[in-house]
C-alpha cells in the first residue's frame, strides 16, 4: 500500500470512528429509578429487570416513585385498587392529586400529581386552621373581624359564600366587611368553620394569624408568613403554594396534595392540634358537608375530612381508619370538572377504598 493511499485509508477509518461516536452520544441512557415505581394499568407493558434482577416498571400514574408493596399485604392491595381508579375515562381530560400516607406506619403508601399545585376550595380552612392551633392554640380569644374582602374571592361556591355577611355579624365601620361582637376561643369557632365550611369564620382566623389585637395594621403577607412558619416545620416550601385568603373562596389559591397531606400529618404527630382538629372535620354519613355522602359504605363514620368545592374544582382532605386500625390521611384534589358531583363521586369511591371496601361498581 502506498503512503497516499494509506493516509485516505486512516482518514476514511477515523470519520467512521467519530460517526459511531456521535451516534452513541445521541441514544438516550438507561437509568434505574432512585426506588422501585409501584404501577398496575390495564396495559399489557413488559416488567422490566435491573442487572440485579430487581423489577421495576415505568411510572404512568402513580409518579412520584412511592415503593411498590406486596398484594399479599393490606397496602399493596390499597395500591393496586388507587392506581386502577386512577386510570379511568374521566382523567383524559380533568386533572387529579391523591397522595394517602399511613399515619400509623409513617410513610406514604400512594402518591399521584403530588406536587402539582391545584386550586384547594375550603381545603384552604385546613391550612387556616392547622396554623393557627400551631401557633395560638385552641385557647386563644379574639373578636372574629376582617377587614376586608379576599384577594380574588370567588362567590359561587357551593358550601357558604356571601350569605354569610347576613349572619352573625355586622358591619363594623366603614373599613370593616364582618365584625362579631362577642369575644371567642379559636376553639370554639373550629367547629362552626370546619363542619359547616364557614367563609367568615376562616377569615377571621387568617387575620388572627399574627395575634395582632389592631388588625388594621397587619397585611396578607404577615399572615402568609405565619402559614410558612408552620409549612417549614413539616418540610415545605414557600414556593410549594400560593395563600390568597384563609377560606378557599379566592381562585388564586394553589396548594399541592402533598402539602396538605404533610400538614395533617404535623397535626396528627401533634396531640394538642390533633385533638382539636380531628372531631371539627365533617365525618362521612354523619355531619357538616360530609352528611349525605358516603352513606351504607364502610366509610360512612370512619372519613373525618374538610370538603371544599368551587366551580370546576372539588377537593376532600382529612384521615380515615382501615378496616385494618391503621390510621391514614389522605388528599384528593379533582380540578377541571364539569360539575362538582363528579368529583364527589369519584372522592367518595376513593374514601371506600381507603377504608379497606371495594369502589361502587
Amino acid at each position: 500500500m502506498t503512503a497516499k493511499n494509506w493516509i485516505s485509508f486512516t482518514a476514511i477509518v477515523l470519520l467512521l470512528s467519530a460517526c459511531r461516536t456521535a451516534k452513541l452520544a445521541h441514544q438516550p441512557v438507561k437509568v434505574k429509578p432512585d426506588i422501585p415505581v409501584h404501577v398496575i394499568t390495564e396495559q399489557t407493558d413488559p416488567v422490566k429487570s435491573d442487572a440485579e434482577g430487581e423489577s421495576f416498571s415505568a411510572a404512568r400514574y402513580n409518579i412520584n416513585k412511592v415503593q411498590k408493596l406486596s398484594t399479599a399485604t393490606w397496602q399493596g392491595q390499597l395500591q393496586e385498587r388507587l392506581d386502577s381508579i386512577a386510570n379511568i375515562p374521566l382523567f383524559e381530560s380533568t386533572q387529579l392529586g391523591l397522595c394517602v400516607y399511613d399515619l400509623t406506619d409513617d410513610k406514604m403508601i400512594f402518591s399521584l400529581n403530588a406536587d402539582q399545585r391545584m386550586r384547594p376550595a375550603s381545603n384552604q380552612k385546613l391550612v387556616t386552621a392547622i396554623t393557627a392551633l400551631d401557633l395560638l392554640g385552641t385557647n386563644y380569644r379574639y373578636y372574629p373581624t376582617i377587614l376586608s374582602p379576599g384577594w380574588g374571592w370567588c362567590w359561587d361556591d357551593d358550601e357558604t359564600g356571601i350569605r354569610d355577611f347576613n349572619g352573625g355579624g355586622s358591619r363594623w365601620n366603614a373599613d370593616t366587611l364582618y365584625y362579631e361582637k362577642y369575644e371567642r376561643t379559636l376553639g370554639n369557632i373550629l367547629v362552626p368553620m370546619m363542619k359547616k365550611s364557614d367563609n367568615m369564620l376562616a377569615e377571621s382566623m387568617f387575620w388572627q394569624l399574627t395575634a395582632n389585637r389592631d388588625l388594621k395594621r397587619v397585611k396578607r403577607k404577615d399572615c402568609v408568613a405565619k402559614v410558612d412558619e408552620v409549612v417549614r416545620k413539616t418540610g415545605g416550601t414557600f414556593s410549594d403554594y400560593v395563600i390568597a385568603d384563609g377560606s378557599g373562596v379566592s381562585l388564586y389559591n394553589y396548594l399541592s396534595p402533598r402539602l396538605l397531606l404533610m400538614l395533617l400529618r404535623h397535626a396528627y404527630q401533634h396531640k394538642d392540634i390533633y385533638d382539636a382538629l380531628y372531631p371539627a372535620l365533617p365525618i362521612a354519613g354523619v355531619d357538616g358537608t360530609l352528611s349525605k355522602r358516603m352513606k351504607g359504605t364502610v366509610a360512612e363514620g370512619n372519613v373525618h375530612a374538610k370538603t371544599g368545592t368551587v366551580t370546576g374544582v372539588s377537593t376532600l382532605s382529612g384521615y380515615c381508619r382501615h378496616s385494618s386500625g391503621h390510621i391514614l390521611a389522605f388528599s384528593i384534589m379533582n380540578q377541571g370538572i364539569p360539575k362538582a358531583a363528579v368529583g364527589r363521586d369519584y372522592q367518595d369511591d376513593v374514601c371506600v377504598i381507603l377504608c379497606g371496601g371495594f369502589r361502587n361498581s
